[in-house]
């Protein structure tokens, strides 16, 4: 159930996403005393209203993280993976799913080989797969402290870990180099008009000018002559 709130719920190093309805969640983090606010909490900002709520989602709810990051599937699952209960301590389990349409976090059976428990890494979904890249890795595993260059790649339709990835083939052109260009004729034939008025107008008010200096400069001439 929703209850309006306002914005005056700060949250830290959270995920967010927005559903194509205009509303954003909020998921995890800390709140402004620097606790964990736990998973079943959502915080939702409407983008058509402009107004808050939160919402109790309900489920098997996953453990308190931050750091961690979350996309939108096409069936309206938003993934959540990683993130940590703190610098030691990789939160569990490192994959959830919320579904939207009711807010009900829902078990994941997931298979393939798993990476690494990440936190501060970046989440973008193409398709169906999931694509994790960089981040760190939590000191709680065995494996060396820091960050990772790595990138991971899951299979969100049925939440396999896998090393296989065919990228999207882009489309071809279909110009040949040594075909022509199609042209309009009609636009070509109207632009040679103007450039050849302008052309005219211009000889015309030129050739005007030179004859008018030079009918005053013998007038003048004439005049003088009168004149002695």
């Amino acid at each position: 159930s929703e209850m309006n709130t306002t914005a005056s719920n700060p949250r830290a190093n959270y995920a967010a996403i927005m559903l194509d309805d205009g509303r954003i969640l909020y998921i995890g983090g800390l709140n402004d005393k620097q606790s964990f606010v736990p998973m079943d909490q959502i915080l939702i900002y409407d983008t058509k209203t402009s107004t808050w709520n939160m919402t109790a989602a309900v489920g098997k709810i996953p453990s308190v993280r931050i750091r961690h990051s979350a996309v939108l599937t096409n069936d309206g699952r938003i993934i959540i993976y990683g993130g940590s209960q703190n610098d030691s301590m990789p939160a569990t389990p490192s994959l959830a799913a919320l579904r939207s349409v009711d807010f009900m976090w829902l078990e994941i059976n997931e298979s393939g080989t798993k990476p690494p428990n990440l936190q501060s890494h970046t989440s973008t979904l193409v398709g169906d797969l999931m694509i994790v890249a960089f981040g760190n890795v939590t000191k709680f595993q065995s494996l060396p402290e820091g960050s990772t260059s790595n990138i991971y790649i899951l299979n969100t339709a049925n939440y396999t870990w896998t090393t296989q990835f065919t990228p999207l083939s882009s489309p071809e052109s279909t110009y040949n180099g040594s075909d022509t260009l199609p042209i309009d004729l009609s636009r070509t034939n109207a632009i040679l008009a103007i450039i050849i008025a302008i052309s005219c107008l211009s000889f015309f008010m030129m050739c005007t000018i030179i004859c008018t200096r030079l009918y005053k400069r013998q007038r003048r001439n004439v005049v003088v002559g009168i004149d002695r």
